[in-house]
């Protein structure tokens, strides 16, 4: 069920939500906006809360905003601090795995 209504998320509302208007964004995106971070961090902070263990949708979620807003701040805060640490992996993921086609082709 939770999987079921991730996808709904994000071809419904989310979808509309992360519809990039200008080119040089469209350009630079791609036709996916919508990162395994932006997902994992959504997954996180609104389905892995929302339902009960009956699967059924948690009256304490419906009734506190509040809750959901702290859980987005922290999901952000955690983000913002590893966020230099994720950089470096991946700059250093992306150098090893194209390392051997920038020795062979180096324009």
């Amino acid at each position: 069920r939770k999987d079921n209504f991730m996808m709904a998320l994000v071809d419904g509302p989310l979808q509309k939500a992360l519809n990039v208007e200008n080119p040089l964004l469209r350009r630079l995106m791609g036709s996916r906006a919508l990162t395994l971070t932006l997902e994992w961090n959504i997954r996180f902070c609104i389905v892995e809360r929302m339902f009960d263990d009956d699967y059924k949708v948690d009256a304490r979620f419906l009734a506190s905003p509040h809750m959901l807003q702290q859980r987005f701040l922290f999901a952000g805060m955690v983000n913002f601090a590893l966020s230099p640490f994720i950089i470096v992996f991946l700059t250093i993921f992306f150098s090893l795995k194209n390392a051997q086609r920038f020795h062979a082709d180096p324009r």
